[in-house]
């Protein structure tokens, strides 16, 4: 008898031994914790980091939106680090890491995930360009997951109804995080000031666009000459010919002193050598002094009115009154 009552409780031994190897352990939803940072702003990276001491386990990372939708799937074999891209478009998201072993379950961790709209700006240059020409625009902040971030110009003075969509698409430079583009200015754009947009973000400052300037230099559009004339002064302003530059801003501000300097001392000297030659009467050397000098000081201010109908001339004839002089 006593035997038997020992092999009973002999068997019921073994039998809680064995229970306890083979019966599923769900330790895993307190065994697992995670953490990440939980403000983000959209397209950004950011680092889940998943801590448990069963190193043989596998783990889900999922991202839920506030409509119940998972947006982003990531696995992680064993405990470590993953790299996930902030999702699109900002707001509040549910980020879960489960434990997909036999019996795992959710680890332990804050799964708030809150994902802000970047803020978007973007800058033109040059400013002022051709109608047929390029310029370039570069941009920050834009969503790196939507790969279509479209340019576009609108009239702004004087032609506010002329609107160009779809002209070129941004490109993203992972490694900057800039976005830039080339555009080219349609053809028939008419002359007036612009506002340059990507998506709806107006870009600063404002687009000149001024007149064709007739030369084909594989970047503008070609425009017939009117005259002989015409072609020679778009010979010699080419395509991208600004008079803001060091050179022309120099030129423009200092000939006009210049000339008006020189006028108001030929006309000096014209006075001071008609003086000294009047009262110069019977002496013929300071007599043909003073003409000497009379003479040269005309002859100077007639050449510098030449020199200012020149300059004049040379601006309106073969540079279309750029105002470089």
């Amino acid at each position: 008898m006593k035997i038997k009552i020992l092999s009973i409780i002999f068997c019921l031994f073994s039998a809680l031994i064995i229970f306890g190897f083979v019966a599923p352990k769900n330790t895993s939803a307190y065994s697992c914790t995670y953490s990440f940072p939980h403000d983000v702003t959209v397209g950004n990276v950011f680092t889940v980091t998943v801590s448990s001491p069963d190193f043989s386990h596998g783990y889900q990372i999922g991202i839920i939106n506030s409509a119940g939708d998972t947006v982003i799937t990531e696995n992680l074999f064993g405990p470590g680090s993953k790299e996930i891209t902030a999702p699109s478009p900002g707001g509040t998201y549910t980020l879960l890491v489960g434990d997909v072993s036999p019996g795992g379950g959710l680890c332990a961790g804050n799964s708030t995930l809150n994902v802000s709209n970047p803020t978007t700006s973007c800058l033109i240059n040059p400013t002022s360009r051709a109608a047929g020409e390029n310029f370039n625009v570069g941009g920050l902040g834009f969503d790196p997951t939507v790969s279509y971030h479209s340019v576009s110009m609108t009239g702004y003075f004087p032609t506010p109804e002329n609107t160009f969509n779809n002209l070129a698409l941004m490109s993203y430079n992972p490694s900057t995080g800039a976005w830039s583009a080339t555009v080219t200015i349609p053809s028939t754009a008419p002359p007036g000031d612009y506002i340059v947009r990507v998506d709806s973000t107006q870009c600063y400052p404002k687009l000149s666009v001024t007149e064709s300037a007739g030369i084909n230099d594989g970047t503008s559009g070609t425009v017939e000459c009117d005259s002989f004339i015409g072609c020679v002064a778009d010979f010699t302003k080419p395509p991208g010919y600004e008079t803001d530059g060091f050179v022309g801003t120099l030129v423009s501000r200092f000939l006009p002193i210049a000339i008006a300097f020189g006028g108001f001392l030929a006309v000096i000297f014209i006075v001071i050598s008609g003086i000294q030659f009047i009262t110069s009467s019977g002496n013929p050397e300071g007599a043909a002094a003073a003409r000497g000098r009379l003479t040269f000081a005309i002859v100077g201010f007639v050449l510098l009115v030449l020199a200012f109908m020149i300059t004049r001339v040379v601006d309106m004839v073969f540079l279309r009154g750029s105002g470089v002089f």
